[in-house]
């Protein structure tokens, strides 16, 4: 019996995934905070002190999931960063076990680990941010999770309401994280209109949109339910501002249309060159295949082209912006990753009915080459980040070296690591601050309120006279430069530290000023 288990089921599969998830993700527990992390982690942290979001707090152009999951990580582990990456440990593993699942689906189980690995390894280094807590490693498992549904309804069409449910309330979760995260749910509603094209009959007509409407409905309770929290609370139009603000974000950058697509592309070029180039051939292979697939085995193609789909969203959504930032990358990982694991295993496949007369080694040198190029690439690609955590556990460099010099945004998480230490060192509990600069994360180090709603200062005048910033009177501001959006420091700022403040600090580009006087 137990050798029945042993030979019959995945659990080693599961056991080696998360293995390779503690492995590759040790790094991240040493390290300081990036800006994204912390400025939700300050959020979430209110949220568990009772006050709502899109309250006494707002965070500008984001919709609500990645703040509440990070509330309840709070709640569950303790409001600490390393709470955020250890329970990123379960996360990753749990979106490799769905790859490992819709692998299985698409093509076979060799394809679910390859995707899987690639996944894991890809998503934790640290030139798109994978050493973070950022919004898309949070967001891939619904996303993931609707194109598995997707996947298991065109396989076992009996459970076919209950699935096109919970395709529904997992898009619309994917939606709550960030609204343009509804990648997937597009790509598995065009496969099954597509599906339905195929089968095309009259009479089946009312039960396919019957079935489109369960989906819907799933869709809708969840952010019905959202809608009604903050309606209740009588946050409702204070939570819409989200997207007119959202709007204002993406109209920031004036670059050109086709940034959106040249963005996301030039990321994952940095990130590993020779997957995007190996998915090309795949994408063009199984496309112009597709027909003859679809006779064969309609179920399996239909599949397939769903990825392709999520794929092609996939790269909208990461460029929307048009700004690069490498964070956004992370998104486009899961489909590249399950189509080289189709175009692998597909290989062998052809490989071993077309030759069946090689021997092993010779069928398993092509597709052993496009993994060594892959994993390899991506190895090459991030080899100063792991060298650099090699060099810090043998006692070559120290832990602020490390950071500093070998991970994304590293001076600048460093930096604001010291300026919050210094804050928290030299104010009260309750005393409020203001930071005019991109290092959001000082707020929640310091443990210390803004004496504004929004902590990404650059949005304050969206929600009001940005001199209310004062009127809490903030014993430090902060101010420096934001890297990324070149703005300068306004001249409400500029007036209001040349007559109520004195420069204490500087940390070099980043000066902290403290207030010469308190009232009352």
């Amino acid at each position: 019996m137990l050798k029945k288990v042993f030979l019959n089921q995945n659990w080693i599969f599961y056991l080696l995934i998360f293995l390779l998830v503690i492995v590759v993700r040790l790094p991240v527990f040493e390290l300081p905070i990036d800006n994204d992390t912390g400025a939700i982690a300050y959020h979430a942290r209110l949220i568990n002190q009772g006050e709502p979001l899109y309250g006494t707090h707002h965070p500008t152009h984001h919709l609500p999931a990645i703040y509440y999951t990070y509330a309840l990580i709070f709640k569950l582990l303790g409001d600490h960063p390393n709470s955020l990456q250890l329970f990123l440990v379960f996360w990753m593993w749990l979106n490799g076990v769905i790859f490992l699942k819709i692998g299985e689906t698409l093509s076979n189980r060799s394809c679910g680990i390859i995707a899987a690995g690639l996944y894991i390894l890809i998503g934790s280094m640290t030139n798109l941010s994978g050493d973070t807590a950022e919004i898309e490693l949070f967001a891939n498992v619904p996303i993931s999770l609707v194109i598995l549904l997707g996947a298991q309804l065109l396989t076992n069409r009996k459970k076919s309401f209950l699935f096109l449910f919970l395709i529904g309330v997992f898009g619309s979760i994917s939606f709550l994280f960030k609204a343009v995260y509804i990648t997937s749910l597009v790509a598995v509603s065009l496969t099954l209109i597509l599906d339905f094209i195929f089968e095309y009959d009259r009479k089946q007509l009312a039960e396919f949109l019957k079935k489109i409407s369960i989906m819907f409905l799933g869709f809708i309770l969840v952010n019905g339910i959202v809608l009604f929290y903050f309606g209740i609370e009588g946050l409702l139009s204070r939570f819409l501002l989200v997207f007119q603000v959202g709007s204002e974000y993406i109209n920031y950058h004036e670059s050109p249309w086709y940034f959106i697509f040249l963005m996301p592309t030039a990321i994952m070029i940095n990130a590993n060159f020779s997957l995007l180039l190996f998915d090309f051939v795949s994408v063009f292979r199984l496309l112009f295949y597709l027909p003859k697939k679809i006779k064969k085995n309609k179920t399996i193609a239909l599949n397939q082209f769903s990825v392709i789909i999520w794929l092609f969203m996939s790269i909208f959504a990461a460029g929307f912006s048009r700004f690069g930032f490498a964070h956004y990358g992370i998104l486009l990982i899961p489909p590249l990753s399950l189509l080289f694991g189709i175009e692998v295993s597909e290989l062998w496949t052809r490989i071993h009915k077309q030759h069946p007369d090689l021997n092993i080694i010779k069928k398993i040198v092509l597709p052993t080459f496009m993994l060594i190029i892959v994993f390899g690439n991506t190895f090459y690609s991030s080899s100063d980040y792991i060298g650099g955590y090699i060099n810090y556990r043998l006692g070559k460099i120290d832990l602020i070296e490390f950071a500093a010099n070998y991970t994304s945004m590293g001076p600048n998480n460093v930096m604001a690591k010291n300026i919050a230490a210094y804050i928290k060192q030299n104010t009260e509990p309750d005393d409020y601050i203001f930071t005019w600069t991109e290092l959001a994360q000082i707020c929640y180090l310091a443990n210390r309120r803004s004496s504004v709603d929004v902590i990404w200062s650059l949005y304050v005048s969206y929600f009001g006279p940005p001199e209310r910033a004062f009127n809490l009177k903030p014993v430090y501001i902060i101010v420096g430069p934001y890297f990324l959006y070149d703005e300068e420091t306004p001249e409400w700022l500029t007036s209001e530290l040349e007559n109520s403040y004195r420069l204490e600090k500087t940390y070099n580009q980043f000066k902290i000023y403290r207030i010469n006087f308190i009232e009352g």
